[in-house]
């Protein structure tokens, strides 16, 4: 499989390429090429071995691979770099944020829909370890009477401010609880402090959460005691 990174600009697309050049399940993986406005970015892909094309283009590779992975450190540069292979019907993994923008995110998906292209990406951590336990909790039918979500977040930034980090609280969040949200309320007090709370109602419960200036990915659950 012949595959291209377009936006290198973040530790995202060197890792992900030494795992592709590195790991033996990905033996039969190739990296043909890279884009990124960011030379330097591509250059230290290229100077660990791990590819040896950079590209002045990011649509350069449609018709020319099997798949991308579109990681540019600003989410909007994802609409503009991938949407030419989701409607040649190639495959797409998009880093988190999937988009700033709704409405780009909803053309993305009919896209995909329209050329049969899979589509995937977001958040790792909406792997994390233990939210399948919430997950199968709540499918088994056990009671939640509360939760709370803590992540980090860097609310000032050229990046897209907000939606750089929040990917990843609310995909943890989907997760473990599920999509049934009936409404949200948040509040931030003053952007300066990095610092976001907010209060998602499931309906027979809350999910109280916070960004905050952090490092650590925290999800718990509150059950009713049936003992």
């Amino acid at each position: 499989m012949k595959i291209a990174i377009l936006g290198t600009e973040n530790s995202h697309a060197l890792e992900f390429s030494k795992i592709i050049n590195t790991e033996e399940k990905y033996k039969d993986v190739e990296i043909v090429g890279v884009y990124s406005y960011d030379e330097a970015s591509m250059q230290k892909i290229i100077d660990a071995g791990y590819c040896n094309y950079a590209a002045k283009d990011p649509h350069e590779f449609v018709g020319k691979v099997d798949a991308v992975i579109c990681t540019a450190r600003h989410g909007d540069h994802h609409y503009d770099h991938a949407m030419p292979y989701i409607k040649a019907g190639i495959p797409c993994f998009i880093d988190k944020p999937f988009t700033v923008d709704t409405a780009k995110a909803e053309e993305m998906i009919a896209a995909a829909k329209e050329s049969g292209a899979l589509l995937c990406g977001g958040s790792v951590l909406k792997y994390l370890q233990g939210l399948e336990n919430i997950q199968k909790y709540i499918a088994d039918g056990g009671e939640v009477i509360g939760g709370n979500i803590m992540a980090p977040i860097d609310l000032i930034n050229p990046y897209g401010g907000f939606f750089f980090y929040s990917a990843h609280l609310v995909e943890m969040m989907l997760t473990a609880f599920g999509d049934g949200i009936k409404s949200v309320y948040a509040r931030c007090l003053d952007e300066n402090n990095k610092r976001v709370t907010f209060i998602a109602d499931y309906g027979d419960f809350d999910v109280t959460g916070q960004y905050y200036q952090g490092a650590s990915y925290i999800c718990t659950m509150y059950a009713k005691n049936e003992s």
